[in-house]
């Protein structure tokens, strides 16, 4: 402690401090200053046990006892005086005394935590156990209320957690290698969303004490919510050393090798998994994995099994909904109503019933019915899931006020020089999965996922010295800043890219809200903007449950503000980098996919192969809800069927406005056939505004 920080000398801490310096070098006069304090502030229990230290370290310990026992019989009352006492006693020997006197600070002391365990060992030494043991369980139960006030602070509710921070914060300022502590931080900042930070604690547990398995758990989950699958599969692999059979480890393992791509290790694992805990989550997991294969029958079988052992299970119910080829039987659709009538099913778990009624009322072509169904699912969702307009519109305008043509030109020999990212961005139900099937059936581009990397590496960017949040920190970024991101992003990748191919498809669609940096810091990559209809593609979204991953997704006039706002940002970078993004029309596509074929393939410079025009026959993996209508050529029911539902559309199209009117001219889908490479089309639903 520096001169200037030291307590000032007349006050009872600075008197303290000052004889606990004088201990070692000087315990004659550190005694003698410590009785000094005590004749201001009879009992204090520092200045006691400074006063002790210093007899014994002068070799006075009779001494010490003499001056605590008149004390003692002057005072006692004091249990600080009782316990100096107790412990000196203790320590030369006099168990039996020892005992007696800490039992005297206990009994006027009830609370004296410090006294119970001297009390114990005390008791140790006189032999008597039993007591022993009564009073190191009192101890155990006072020691413990900071334990349980920081345990309680981290599992306060989300709107108490800053307070939780705080109060653990303060902890570790005193008590930086409390692993314990730093594992209830990081599970803080989980909670909080504020994963980097979270990853950051927990490793600092785990390099005090490497075998703290709740803090490599803990640890998992940032991989997890950040997608840093290839994390998190290594650190189920180091969890499951300590614990080959803990289910949360294997469930986890399971998980991460989904998300890698790893289907036929993800099924095997699954498969082991059930044979120890036959779960909902579990069956309803292994379902997804067998529809990702097309194993789509086993998938079905799977979900059955989910809704076989917890009949309330919404999201079992929504991933056979979202099977294209499933429909449900009388029976099962009496189930959900008869879930919906369970008092304690889960709001979550009723909007996805709700939409899974939906779509079994669109399979029976009610289509009255099944818009009230979407709509309940919708309503039920916004009860848990807020969305702000306005913040996503501010940072619309944010974006386009960064991203300006300085800006560009300011860095246009910056990035990256690494190439292969293929970026298929837009809004979700738009046919991004078609695209990225066709361009993956060629031979020299590969699938991966929707990857979460981008949005990651991102968040992750350095603020600088200003703190200045995305898109403004790109302002501050300096060239290597930025290749630096470039080259992350691609190294993050590598798991994902199984079969070494020069092009890989990134999927994600919400990637259209980063065009600027994949402009800056990639700028070799390809960008196509999977663009369909307003209403086609809003009333998609409306009736698809998205987790809570879109917002906007659970209301129509929020539907329609959102593509408004995707519109205004990509025609802006339109303006901005001419040229650089290619958009690709799902109507078009489906009117005339040879034609739409051979431009996506010289935008983004492959040779034409007939396999692209094939793209259903390909026997790859498919991840994403469409898994199994990529697997079948497209008809153009499909880009016609928000037509039956036109009539209960009008707060998408208020909120629309003029982008509606500027939508391409869809194709007239009743004078045309599919050309013969589609397979044979199915009936042509009628494309007029009613049911």
């Amino acid at each position: 402690m520096t001169e200037t920080a030291a307590p000032p000398h007349n006050s009872l801490a600075g008197a303290i401090i000052e004889v606990a310096r004088l201990l070692e070098n000087d315990p004659a006069s550190a005694g003698e200053r410590a009785l000094a304090i005590l004749k201001k502030a009879p009992g204090q229990k520092d200045a006691l046990a400074l006063l002790v230290a210093a007899r014994c370290l002068n070799h006075d310990p009779d001494g010490a006892r003499e001056t605590l026992q008149a004390m003692a019989q002057a005072m006692p009352k004091l249990a600080a005086l009782q316990y100096e006492l107790g412990r000196l006693l203790q320590e030369i020997g006099e168990s039996d005394a020892a005992v007696a006197t800490l039992s005297r600070a206990v009994e006027i002391e009830p609370l004296h935590a410090g006294g119970w365990r001297d009390l114990a060992e005390a008791l140790v030494e006189a032999g008597r156990r039993r007591e022993s043991a009564r009073a190191y369980a009192k101890f155990l139960e006072l020691s413990t209320s900071d334990l349980q006030r920081l345990e309680s602070a981290a599992a306060a509710d989300k709107g108490h957690l800053p307070e939780a921070e705080a109060t653990l914060r303060a902890w570790l300022q005193k008590h930086p290698t409390d692993a314990f502590a730093l594992q209830l931080l990081g599970s803080v900042y989980l909670r909080l969303a504020r994963y980097e930070e979270a990853a950051e604690q927990l490793s600092k547990a785990l390099e005090l004490a490497p075998d703290y398995t709740a803090a490599r758990f803990n640890l998992a989950g940032t991989f997890v919510y950040r997608g840093d699958w290839q994390g998190a599969l290594e650190t189920a692999g180091e969890l499951l050393q300590h614990d080959p059979d803990d289910i949360r480890y294997l469930d986890l393992r399971a998980f991460s090798l989904l998300r890698l791509g790893e289907l036929a290790a993800a099924a095997t694992a699954y498969e082991a998994l059930l044979a120890k805990r036959p779960n909902a989550e579990s069956w309803k997991t292994y379902g997804q994995t067998l529809k990702a294969m097309g194993r789509t029958e086993e998938a079905i079988a799977a979900y059955r099994q989910a809704v076989a052992l917890r009949a309330t299970y919404g999201l079992a119910y929504w991933c056979l909904a979202e099977l294209k080829t499933f429909r449900f039987e009388p029976d099962e659709i009496e189930a959900m109503k008869q879930a919906l009538e369970v008092k304690d099913t889960s709001p979550r778990n009723r909007a996805l019933i709700f939409f899974a009624l939906g779509r079994a009322y669109e399979d029976a072509r009610a289509y009255e019915d099944s818009f009230e169904q979407f709509r309940v699912a919708n309503a039920t969702v916004r009860t848990f899931v807020k969305h702000s307009p306005e913040q996503r519109a501010n940072f619309v305008q944010r974006s386009k006020a960064v991203f300006t043509p300085e800006y560009f030109r300011a860095r246009s020999d910056w990035g990256t020089p690494g190439t292969g990212p293929i970026f298929i961005v837009g809004l979700p139900r738009s046919g991004s999965t078609l695209i990225e099937q066709i361009l993956a059936s060629h031979s020299r581009v590969e699938a991966t996922s929707e990857l979460q990397i981008l949005e990651s590496v991102i968040r992750e960017l350095p603020r600088g010295e200003h703190r200045r949040p995305y898109p403004e920190l790109m302002q501050d970024l300096p060239a290597g800043g930025v290749e630096r991101a470039g080259e992350d992003y691609l190294r993050r990748t590598l798991p994902y890219r199984k079969l070494n191919r020069p092009f890989f498809i990134d999927k994600m669609p919400n990637n259209f809200s980063y065009l600027g940096t994949i402009l800056t810091a990639l700028p070799k990559a390809k960008i196509i903007d999977a663009r369909r209809h307003p209403l086609g593609g809003g009333f998609a979204i409306f009736k698809h449950y998205f987790v809570d991953a879109y917002t906007y997704a659970f209301d129509l006039a929020d539907i329609g503000r959102y593509y408004r706002q995707y519109v205004e940002l990509m025609a802006h970078f339109d303006r901005v980098q001419p040229g650089r993004v290619h958009r690709v029309i799902y109507e078009n596509m489906v009117a005339d996919p040879e034609r739409e074929i051979r431009k996506l393939l010289d935008y983004c410079g492959l040779p034409f192969e007939a396999a692209c025009l094939k793209f259903y026959e390909s026997g790859r993996a498919v991840l994403t809800p469409s898994a199994e209508q990529v697997r079948r050529p497209v008809y153009s029911e499909a880009a016609e069927l928000w037509r039956r539902y036109e009539r209960w559309l009008d707060p998408l199209k208020s909120t629309l406005g003029d982008v509606l009117d500027q939508y391409p001219e869809a194709p007239d889908f009743t004078q045309s056939v599919q050309p013969v490479h589609w397979g044979v089309p199915r009936p042509i639903l009628w494309k007029g505004t009613g049911a």
